[in-house]
């Protein structure tokens, strides 16, 4: 893959600073409050990865979960946080289980559509058997996780690091794997 829309996403990223503001506050205040309980924080992550409206029960079992796990971060995976959650709330919610990982270890890939389709990735239907789908989630995340990892080693990745870097220089301590998912959510 080659990053040559880097024109359009660096203006899209420009028009996104707000949100850039609010993960790096995200993944600044991740140890310093208690997510199942600060507002603040709740709020800050529900604008940045844009958390439709929930019931109150959801929003408590997913912020109770996501304190729960977020000392995890050389163990934390996705099978298990997804199918923790789907345990609590028998939803299959790939997508957010991957922002709860990807917030404790930045490193780590997002699950969202835009990234799936800048991949060639596909979600599993949502009318899939809940076992099956469930197995989807697990083997798509593991594609996804693959694919960026070794964009991030593609020769032309340095290059859209230091233009990120130029253009937004107050985070350049963002990981390469958000650089690359931000490339990625961006390219339109």
């Amino acid at each position: 893959m080659e990053f040559s829309n880097s024109d359009i996403v660096i203006r899209n990223l420009h028009r996104q600073k707000p949100r850039l503001a609010d993960y790096d506050y995200l993944q600044k205040s991740l140890f310093l409050a208690d997510v199942s309980t600060s507002e603040d924080y709740q709020r800050k992550f529900n604008s940045f990865y844009r958390v439709r409206q929930r019931s109150a029960d959801w929003y408590e079992d997913f912020y109770s979960l996501f304190e729960g796990v977020k000392y995890s971060y050389t163990s934390i995976r996705f099978k298990d946080t997804l199918l923790e959650f789907h345990g609590k709330t028998n939803r299959v919610e790939a997508s957010f289980v991957s922002k709860i990982i990807a917030t404790i270890n930045p490193n780590l890939a997002v699950w969202d559509n835009q990234v799936l389709k800048n991949l060639g990735l596909k979600p599993p239907y949502y009318n899939m058997e809940t076992n099956r789908r469930l197995e989807r989630c697990v083997q798509t995340y593991k594609v996804l996780q693959t694919e960026m990892s070794d964009l991030l080693q593609s020769p032309s990745f340095p290059e859209w690091r230091e233009r990120f870097d130029e253009e937004v220089p107050q985070y350049t301590d963002f990981t390469d794997m958000k650089k690359l998912d931000l490339y990625l959510w961006q390219n339109r």
